[in-house]
């Protein structure tokens, strides 16, 4: 079984803009008087969110833990790290239990949401901020940044990596530059910042204060939603060389990448896809009810991955959002062995035409001794047009499955085709190895999969 990952990119036309720094602007707005709020950010495409008491200390603290994680990983968008997790949320929570600086923990990836979520504890002591170590919060933090990016992205080369953000651009120093954002605060508001509307309120004074602005105050903002929305498109496979931008940076802002991927890549490996079934599911009325489940090693884990989808999808995928291609010919000394491949669908994504677009993907070849399973499968589903995607458990010393149907999803759509008929760009390419024994016809000339093999190859030997 193996990942992938599709970069697509839409390009786009830009005119130089003026953009402030962003590290420390949130506290150029007013904070609503509820009881907790979330602060926003996007960094390498994840979307990321600090869920916070709505008080100055856990405030802080956010902003803390924000501004280290955008700044060290400033400069990352064309780094060897590539993200798979699209949302990240970081817990902020007071506790009794934290006496000098803050303790984190990276909760395990069972939810029904593809997040990744770090619950982080600070004390609830009132001078905790003016008592705080700062070389004690800038450890701490060090860690949390270092766990975090192994938990959300693939890191090809480690050891160059951090090398080149630790020794060239000292990336951990310019990180924690931004940690001590009370101190910034109070430096420039005071010891006491207003930082809520209720904050403002005169306690002693029955005056109204009608506004006396004609027009919205971001108008500019909404004007710019306006045009993204507008500039809406479908990715679509290129032909020939990739154009220069596609691995350009320079115009790329952490926003513009999206992370859209139904993969969750941890619970893939502790599930351990090890094989396909099909066949019919029984059921009292005696419905043809066509199977393809997906064989897993840990039950628990095989679970929760239908159980993520569900709740992304519902229990019939009606707009196709997971696309399934089973990949036929990719042996030409085992006819019978196929390849399937999960993941986005790209037909569905609707993305800026300024965006680089990353999708996860997971592949498993299977090498049956002949194809009759298979075939009675492409039949059934041509008859019937419609399937339930299963998981399914398989232990090691079983020959038996167990299956879950009650996690079943109706699916309408698969792609089914030969392995020669896919070229270099396209989507199924995830499905082809440098390495393929491809089965070509006779009779086909030119088949695009020559070309996609030579840009597998290409990419493998560099």
């Amino acid at each position: 079984m193996r990942s992938c990952l599709w970069l697509v990119h839409c390009q786009k036309v830009r005119t130089p803009n003026a953009e402030g720094l962003n590290l420390f602007i949130r506290y150029c707005y007013l904070i609503k008087a509820e009881d907790t709020v979330e602060l926003r950010s996007q960094v390498l495409g994840c979307n990321v969110v600090a869920e916070v008491l709505n008080n100055s200390r856990s405030l802080f603290i956010a902003e803390s833990i924000l501004a280290a994680f955008e700044a060290f990983l400033a400069t990352s968008l064309d780094s060897q790290l590539i993200p798979h997790q699209p949302n990240i949320r970081f817990q902020i929570i007071s506790s009794d239990s934290v006496a000098n600086v803050i303790d984190f923990h990276i909760k395990e990836e069972d939810g029904e949401t593809f997040e990744t979520l770090i619950e982080v504890k600070h004390s609830a002591n009132e001078s905790y901020i003016t008592g705080l170590n700062p070389e004690s919060l800038n450890k701490t933090l060090t860690e949390l940044i270092i766990q975090v990016i192994f938990k959300i992205a693939f890191v090809s080369n480690p050891e160059q990596y951090f090398e080149r953000l630790l020794q060239d651009e000292l990336a951990f120093s310019r990180a924690l530059d931004f940690t001590n954002v009370a101190v910034a605060v109070w430096n420039i508001l005071g010891k006491s910042p207003k930082l809520q509307l209720t904050d403002w309120r005169l306690s002693d004074s029955d005056k109204h204060f009608p506004s006396q602005r004609t027009n919205i105050w971001n108008t500019e903002t909404v004007q710019n939603t306006s045009q993204q929305r507008a500039n809406v498109v479908s990715p679509k496979p290129g032909q020939g060389e990739p154009p220069p931008e596609l691995k350009s940076i320079d115009h790329l802002k952490h926003r513009d990448r999206k992370i859209l991927s139904l993969i969750n890549v941890h619970l893939w490996d502790k599930a351990g896809w090890c094989g396909v079934g099909v066949g019919f599911i029984p059921n009292s009325q005696n419905l043809p009810l066509l199977q393809l489940a997906f064989l897993f090693r840990d039950e628990n884990a095989s679970k929760k991955i239908f159980a993520q989808w569900r709740e992304a999808v519902g229990d019939t995928d009606v707009e196709e959002k997971i696309r399934v291609s089973i990949i036929t010919g990719i042996d030409a000394d085992n006819p019978a062995a196929y390849r399937v491949v999960i993941g986005t669908n790209p037909d569905c994504l609707e993305v800026s035409s300024n965006s680089q677009v990353l999708l996860g993907y997971r592949i498993h070849t299977m090498e049956p001794s002949n194809s009759r399973n298979i075939d009675q499968f492409i039949s059934a589903f041509e008859n019937l047009g419609f399937y339930i995607l299963t998981p399914g458990y398989i232990a090691q010393d079983s020959s038996s499955p167990d299956f879950f149907w009650e996690l079943g999803i109706m699916k309408r759509q698969i792609s089914i085709r030969p392995a020669w008929q896919i070229g270099e760009h396209d989507f199924d390419i995830c499905g082809i190895q440098p390495d393929d024994k491809i089965i070509i016809p006779e009779d086909v000339k030119d088949p695009p999969v020559v070309a996609a093999l030579a840009r597998l190859r290409k990419l493998k030997y560099r």
